[in-house]
């Protein structure tokens, strides 16, 4: 039996992102663990991995920032239960698994090694300080050396792949391009636009995700329409910094409402006319997947993994990043054309089912990674 490791760093993530992948394994007949941030883990993502076949383990990662003691620890923990467990596959994703968990299986002699760039996370967008340039430098690194471990590396969008291959982290005969992590169609379904026009923002409270500039667009035009909704959800981030501070006062705004972090964000995609998504970058936004399968129109920017989910003008519209001028506009577009939600929201739920669907994009990753041997 392929007894296989899926490491990630958040366990939540192994629910929202990778549950419909690791059920398909394991009607394939695959042993399947996820290994993940062991205080992260709760009763209740044991139950639901385990129901489908999963098992559950942890270990610890320091999540935020470099720190040379933490990881090396993160490695010898990663090291240690690899090769008590005896995987024959390993598929790690996020930054810090898939440098550590490569090295790990390595050494551990694992035979099939596949790693997954969901994002360039904020130490490839992020580089302004000094500081930050050296872990912008560590980190490449890093990556170049953990990626020739793997057998095959997986890009969410043809973006992230063209830049590890421009700056010679990887090489393109090794990466596998893959429309991110799918959406189930199953789970999410057309739905009845909502009475009220509402538009909504869904994902972490960071300055990167764009939440400023929909604040400030919902502001602009609540002086113009002051009956619609804008509804802000995610998780709030206290980082230290300028810009953080400001992005928490702007939830306090009362042109948009506040939710919070939410565990169903079905009922609010329902809720929504229009789906905002203004961030400066992505692997490819699961939020916009999932608000295109219920049928909505979606305002997102012209950025690496955000702009292959949109096709302008057809199943929503494009903005710069930062451009909150044109933000308004679009928002405006939908005030003044209403049928225009339902049109637009018809057009992405076909976009997903032609190229987004979770199935057709495991079948990919299945394919890939029990259908590889060893060569490396």
């Amino acid at each position: 039996m392929n007894k296989i490791l899926i490491i990630s760093s958040n366990a939540k993530s192994l629910i929202l992102f990778r549950y419909e992948l690791m059920e398909a394994l394991i009607k394939q007949g695959c042993e399947v663990v996820a290994l993940t941030d062991q205080s992260q883990i709760t009763p209740e993502i044991i139950k639901k991995l385990e129901c489908i076949g999963v098992q559950v383990m942890g270990y610890r990662i320091n999540n935020t920032g470099i720190n040379f003691f933490a990881d090396v620890k993160t490695l010898w923990y990663l090291y240690s239960i690899i090769k008590k467990n005896k995987p024959n596959t390993i598929l790690s994703y996020t930054i810090k698994p898939v440098i550590y968990g490569s090295i790990a299986a390595w050494c551990a002699r694992v035979s099939n090694r596949f790693a997954m760039v969901t994002g360039l996370g904020t130490a490839f967008t992020n580089i302004h300080s000094k500081r930050k340039r050296v872990i912008y430098k560590i980190v490449k690194q890093l990556y170049r050396f953990a990626l020739k471990l793997n057998q095959k590396i997986f890009f969410q969008n043809p973006d992230d792949l063209a830049e590890f291959v421009n700056l010679g982290l990887t090489h393109s005969e090794k990466t596998v391009l893959i429309n991110g992590s799918g959406v189930n169609l199953e789970v999410f379904f057309p739905q009845a636009l909502p009475s009220k026009l509402s538009f909504l923002f869904i994902g972490r409270i960071v300055v990167d995700k764009g939440v400023s500039e929909f604040i400030y667009a919902a502001e602009q035009v609540k002086q113009k329409y002051s009956d619609i909704r804008f509804v802000v959800i995610g998780p709030r981030y206290n980082h230290v910094g300028n810009k953080q501070t400001v992005l928490s006062t702007l939830l306090e705004s009362k042109a948009v409402e506040y939710i919070g972090e939410v565990d169903d964000v079905k009922p609010h995609l329902s809720a929504c006319s229009v789906f905002v998504l203004p961030s400066y970058r992505e692997g490819t936004p699961r939020s916009v997947l999932e608000a295109m399968a219920i049928a909505r129109p979606i305002i997102t920017t012209d950025a690496p993994g955000c702009r292959e989910t949109v096709i302008d003008t057809v199943t929503g519209f494009l903005v710069p990043v930062g451009n909150v001028d044109l933000l308004v506009e679009k928002m405006e577009y939908f005030i003044q054309n209403p049928e225009a939600c339902i049109r637009m929201g018809q057009a992405g739920r076909q976009l997903v089912e032609k190229k987004y669907d979770v199935k057709k994009v495991n079948e990919v990753i299945i394919k890939t990674i029990l259908g590889k041997t060893n060569n490396a």
